[in-house]
């Protein structure tokens, strides 16, 4: 049907189209009665948006950035085993460039798995759900998972332990951070878990408060990408 397909608004006779929120509201979630499990932020309209939406996010009427922490899960557990790795664990596991997608789509999701087993259904819907093109079958998602666990020994321990909700409440102890330190200097930000969309004139300074609120949590310098480049 031609109202589904995806092409430019101007095609339908518009030329723009401005919405603003008006439900800002965040709340933690936290999980197996645990306050050490899980916590992160959620509720507010921003976090439902897909990331080429959040692009055209605007806080009060400037244009803005959303730098992230680089392979953040993975890394977290190398710092949790002592190790500071600089590397980008994914571009490690491939043997091209376009593999890249499928093994972090494999990493995160085994990290998170309570068996091998589940992990390859879930790995395999991921990547159907996601568009991404690559054999699926229990006997070549069972390689990736091999390799992954070959390359990242270091790491390995943690694999169908179901260790990211630990995770969840590291990174949302960052996010708090952040948001606190940010707000107490009256610049706006807007967390999505690993990311934050601030204003592209306060990008230099979110960066440096997210290096720190890392260093204070996890004890090791973060890696944090803003557009392709590495801070």
């Amino acid at each position: 049907m031609d109202f589904l397909e995806k092409k430019p608004i101007a095609g339908y006779g518009l030329s723009g189209l401005y919405f603003r929120s008006h439900y800002n509201y965040l709340h933690r979630v936290f999980n197996n009665g645990s306050f050490t499990e899980g916590g992160r932020f959620y509720g507010a309209f921003h976090l439902e948006l897909p990331k080429t939406i959040r692009r055209q996010v605007l806080i009060n009427g400037g244009t803005t950035v959303e730098p992230d922490f680089s392979a953040l899960h993975i890394r977290m557990l190398y710092h949790m085993e002592g190790i500071d790795y600089r590397e980008d664990p994914y571009t490690a596991l491939c043997n091209e460039e376009k593999e890249r997608k499928i093994f972090k789509i494999v990493s995160l999701v085994w990290i998170n798995a309570g068996s091998k087993r589940k992990a390859v259904f879930a790995i395999a819907n991921e990547l159907e759900e996601n568009g991404i093109s690559c054999d699926t079958s229990y006997r070549s998602i069972s390689d990736c998972l091999n390799r992954f666990k070959k390359v990242h020994q270091s790491i390995g321990k943690y694999l169908n332990t179901g260790v990211g909700l630990k995770l969840q409440n590291l990174d949302s102890q960052i996010a708090n951070i952040v948001l606190k330190r940010m707000t107490d200097m009256g610049i706006p930000v807007l967390p999505v878990h690993d990311s934050f969309i601030a204003r592209e004139k306060d990008w230099h300074f979110l960066i440096q408060v997210m290096k720190s609120a890392y260093e204070e949590v996890m004890g090791f310098e973060p890696i944090v990408k803003l557009k392709g480049v590495m801070y």
